[in-house]
């Protein structure tokens, strides 16, 4: 066996053909090659040696695919594809038309995609990079619909976040008395809105990097259409494409809630502030009004105590006092 530098795929050599293995970001690939007799009946091709590694492979099985290659002239793409029908082919000319590759995208008796290429005018060298370009179209589209079930789930967990979200909006302006716990009511929503975003943000960054890997392998098949027949290229988009898109209306409806959410909160912020500042407001203006009475009610008293006519008997007294006093010493 030998391996890379880095260690992250080799080629090992087995009596009738090679296993080469690499290690990607989120996945292992693992490719068998054998040579074809050309014999009909011998397709699939399989060894026990390839059936033991597969099956002792840990992890889910992704995909598994075959690819025959065949000359064209000598060999017949039907019968190598073991479609009874052409009914449901897909057929390219790809290459400038050096090679045509065949598909019913349909599993067989092992669970496997097989595709034909059929060469015209291929070297062995563009033949291997034929090849390896309808693998990696194959495991990087199954790779990107590994997201469908999570935005499937996601659609359906955001129309309950919506419908909690409206709940608390029109409560806003009917329970004023309650916006403490509209409060915590928010903060409850957009901590389980950010718990789903960051559960699947990473999942549909990876959606999104493989299907634009997938339309930029199919760019470099250079298509060309074979009459009777459906390119494989339109066959992929029209069914990967809107299951993309659906991924990408999810990820984006996850961050419209958060964004709803967050605008929400800062409303019930605001409108908590206001109702603080008109409360602060009204204290002063009470604070106010008692200072004015005790002023009022310090000025009346200073005011008495520091009267002369409190203190100092008037004229009109005085004269009473003086007259008083004469009257009572004259009979002396």
């Amino acid at each position: 066996m030998t391996n890379t530098s880095d260690g992250k795929s080799g080629i090992a050599q087995t009596t009738s053909g090679r296993i080469k293995w690499e290690i990607h970001a989120e996945f292992v690939s693992l490719t068998y090659v054998i040579q074809w007799s050309g014999d009909y009946n011998a397709i699939p091709l399989r060894e026990e040696i390839w059936i033991k590694l597969v099956n002792e492979m840990p992890g889910q099985r992704i995909n598994s695919i075959e690819i025959v290659v065949g000359l064209a002239g000598t060999h017949d793409a039907k019968l190598m594809l073991g479609a009874e029908t052409d009914t449901d082919v897909a057929v390219s000319a790809i290459g400038n038309c050096d090679a045509e590759i065949w598909s019913t995208f349909r599993f067989n008796e092992a669970n496997a995609t097989r595709f034909v290429l059929l060469n015209h005018n291929l070297n062995a060298f563009r033949t291997g990079r034929m090849a390896r370009r309808l693998l990696e179209i194959e495991d990087y589209r199954l790779m990107a619909l590994i997201s469908l079930p999570l935005a499937q789930d996601t659609f359906t967990r955001c129309s309950v976040f919506e419908t909690r979200l409206q709940t608390i909006v029109d409560a806003l302006g009917k329970e004023a008395h309650q916006q403490e716990r509209l409060l915590k009511d928010l903060a409850q929503l957009a901590s389980e809105i950010l718990d789903v975003s960051v559960n699947t943000g990473e999942r549909f960054s990876a959606t999104a990097a493989y299907s634009e890997l997938v339309f930029a392998r199919l760019a470099e098949l250079r298509e060309q259409h074979v009459d009777g027949y459906q390119r494989l290229g339109v066959f992929i988009e029209r069914r990967f494409r809107p299951a993309i898109r659906f991924c990408a209306q999810a990820s984006k409806r996850i961050e419209n809630s958060a964004t709803r959410v967050s605008r929400a909160s800062d409303l019930l912020r605001t409108s908590v502030q206001v109702e603080l500042e008109q409360q602060n407001l009204q204290l002063l203006e009470s604070m106010e009004r008692r200072v004015q009475v005790q002023t009022k009610l310090q000025e009346a008293v200073e005011g008495s105590q520091s009267s002369p006519s409190a203190i100092t008997p008037s004229v009109s007294t005085r004269r009473f006092w003086k007259a008083s006093a004469m009257l009572r010493r004259s009979p002396a």
